[in-house]
This record gives C-alpha cells, sequence and structure tokens, in this order.
C-alpha cells in the first residue's frame, strides 16, 4: 500500500510538471518551459531530450513499459511531455525533432487509447486528432500507422480505416501480418448496420470487394 501510495505522489509531481510547462508556454516562458520538460523527461526516463531524440521508436517505448507491458500513466506522461516540448526544441534541433516529438507522443496516445486502461490526464487523447492534422502520415512508423488504423476504426471512419491500411500493404505487399490485420479488419465491419458502414464512408459492398481482395494477397502470400 506505501508503496502504491509513493508511485501514485511520483506520477501526480509529473502531471502537475506537465501543467506548468503549459502555463508556462501560455505565458510565453518559453526557455523555463523548455527547461522544466527536459528535466522531467529526464527524470521520467533516465535520458536528455537530445538523446530521446536519437532514440529509435521501440527503444523509447520500452522506457515506459512494466513488465513487458506499456504503463498506462508513465506513457500519458511521457507523451504529454513530447507533445508540448516538441516546439520549444532549441533552433539548432531543427523542425525535424519537433515532428519527431509529436509522432511519438500521438503513438503513445493511440496505443494508450486502444489499450483502455485508466490512466492520468486523459484529456490529452483529444490532441490525437490535432496532431493527425499537423503530421505528415507518410511519415510515420509503420506500427503507428497499424494504429491509426485502428483509431479510424474506433471513430467509425471505416474509409480512413482501410485507406492506411492499403498503404501499409502496398509499402511492403507480400506483409502476412498487415493482410491478416486488414482481413481482421473487414470481417469485423460485415457485423455492423449497413447504416453502420454508410455512415463511416464504406458501404458493405466495397466491405465485400475489399475482403475478397484481401483474402486473394493472402492466399498467393501464403502460396510456396
Amino acid at each position: 500500500m506505501f508503496k502504491n501510495d509513493y508511485i501514485m505522489r511520483i506520477i501526480q509531481q509529473f502531471v502537475e510538471a506537465v501543467a506548468k510547462v503549459v502555463f508556462n508556454k501560455k505565458k510565453k516562458k518559453l526557455e523555463e518551459a523548455r527547461q522544466l520538460a527536459g528535466e522531467s523527461l529526464r527524470s521520467l526516463t533516465g535520458l536528455g531530450p537530445d538523446l530521446l531524440d536519437a532514440l529509435p521508436l521501440p527503444e523509447i517505448l520500452r522506457l515506459v513499459e512494466v513488465d513487458g507491458a506499456m504503463d498506462a500513466d508513465r506513457g500519458m506522461i511521457l507523451a504529454a511531455l513530447l507533445d508540448e516540448s516538441a516546439d520549444l526544441s532549441p533552433n539548432q534541433a531543427g523542425p525535424a525533432s519537433g515532428a519527431r516529438r509529436r509522432a511519438i507522443a500521438l503513438h503513445l496516445y493511440m496505443a494508450i487509447r486502444a489499450a483502455g486502461r485508466p490512466c492520468v490526464m486523459p484529456e490529452r487523447f483529444e490532441r490525437i486528432p490535432l496532431l493527425l492534422e499537423e503530421l505528415d502520415p507518410g511519415s510515420l512508423a509503420r506500427r503507428t500507422l497499424v494504429l491509426l488504423a485502428g483509431y479510424h476504426e474506433s471513430e467509425g471512419d471505416y474509409g480512413k480505416a482501410e485507406d492506411v491500411w492499403f498503404d501499409l500493404i502496398e509499402a511492403q505487399p507480400d506483409s502476412q501480418g498487415d493482410l491478416e490485420g486488414a482481413a481482421a479488419f473487414y470481417r469485423r465491419l460485415l457485423s455492423k448496420d449497413d447504416g453502420d458502414l454508410a455512415g463511416g464512408n464504406l458501404p458493405r459492398t466495397e466491405v465485400e470487394e475489399g475482403l475478397r481482395e484481401i483474402e486473394r494477397r493472402l492466399d498467393e502470400a501464403r502460396s510456396p
């Protein structure tokens, strides 16, 4: 119990740090916001912002894992700090650094949302559509695009979800994992009402046609 109380106090301190970063940005105290975001990232991950910027996505995700699974609270705090610090990078880091932080924040937001576990700062999920407007989908990692397809599906934007699946497949036509993911997507949609499908810009006839095409590709991919 005491251990849990201690952990919750630490988490609350990070939440307060995020709030202070946001406050300082609103007050145009950008250097203070940058320093606090950097210190908080270092305390959370053990790495400074520059090292995090150079780390591959899988290694960044492991920084917020506990027993091999993402810790929703730590993941949300990391997402918020990366998101808020994206436009606070030193000039020499360039715009690419900010875009990458936003992309990682987007990945974390969508992964936590998809997991459906309680977490701190759930209001940060509202940043997902805003980040999607700011980021080029072509710059996102494949595993982020898989999450994006799931996000669009959960929002009822079935046409957009289909577009993401086909972008993934066209990039790697022989990926059985992507083909199986797309097939599962279409099969889930077959249980929807016709009105839901039409409202999501993917009528039943297109769902059935898409599933046939994916199953054909799967058969080809599985053939020796």
